[in-house]
C-alpha cells in the first residue's frame, strides 16, 4: 500500500485499516503498558488515544509515514503516552496527597482552636460563678487550692476545727456548682 493511499485511509477511519492495526500492535501495546505499571484498561485507553494522535499526524504536512513504518510509530507514541501519563498519575498523587495533608493539619488547627475556645469559656464560667461566692468561700477554697493544710486553713480563717472547715467547704463547693450552672455555660 502506498504512503497517500494508506494515509487517505487512516484519516478516513477505514474500519478494515483500523482493525488490522488493533490486531497487529495492540496486544504489543498491552504487554508493555502492563509490564510498566499499567493494566488492560489502560493499555485500551492509551491505543486509542495513540490511533488519534496518529491521525491528528497524518494531517500534518511533511508526515511521512507507510504501512510498513507504522508500527515503530504506534509503540513510540504509545509509550510516550503511557508515560505521560504515569507522570500526570504521579503529580496528581503528590498534589492530592498534600492537600490531604493541609486538610489533616487544618482539621487538627480547628479542632485545637474549639478546644482551646472551650476550655476559655469553661475557666470564664468557673471564674464568674467563683467571684459570686462569699469572701469566706472565696478564702476557704482559694487555700485548698493552694493545697494548704487542714491546721493551717482552721487557724487562718479562725475557724473553731476541722470539722466546720470540712462542712463549710462542701457548702462553699455546692454554692459555687449552683451558681456555675446559673451562668449560660453549658458543660458535659
Amino acid at each position: 500500500m502506498d504512503e497517500n493511499n494508506f494515509i487517505a485511509k487512516l484519516i478516513a477511519g477505514d474500519r478494515v485499516l483500523l482493525r488490522a492495526l488493533y490486531k497487529a500492535y495492540l496486544p504489543k501495546v498491552i504487554s508493555w503498558i502492563t509490564a510498566n505499571s499499567g493494566n488492560q484498561e489502560d493499555s485500551y485507553d492509551i491505543f486509542h488515544d495513540t490511533l488519534e494522535a496518529l491521525i491528528h499526524k497524518s494531517y500534518s504536512e511533511g508526515q511521512k509515514f507507510t504501512s510498513e513504518n507504522i508500527g515503530g510509530y504506534i509503540i513510540q507514541i504509545a509509550k510516550n503516552k503511557w508515560i505521560d501519563q504515569l507522570r500526570r498519575k504521579k503529580t496528581f498523587q503528590k498534589v492530592r496527597k498534600g492537600f490531604t495533608e493541609r486538610l489533616d493539619s487544618e482539621y487538627n488547627i480547628e479542632e485545637d482552636y474549639i478546644s482551646v475556645e472551650t476550655e476559655h469559656v469553661k475557666q470564664k464560667a468557673l471564674q464568674e460563678a467563683f467571684a459570686k461566692l462569699s469572701e469566706v468561700c472565696q478564702n476557704l477554697l482559694t487555700l485548698i487550692m493552694h493545697e494548704c493544710k487542714t491546721k493551717e486553713i482552721v487557724e487562718e480563717l479562725n475557724m473553731s476545727n476541722a470539722n466546720t472547715m470540712y462542712r463549710r467547704k462542701h457548702a462553699c463547693l455546692q454554692s459555687w456548682k449552683t451558681n456555675i450552672e446559673a451562668t449560660d455555660y453549658i458543660h458535659e
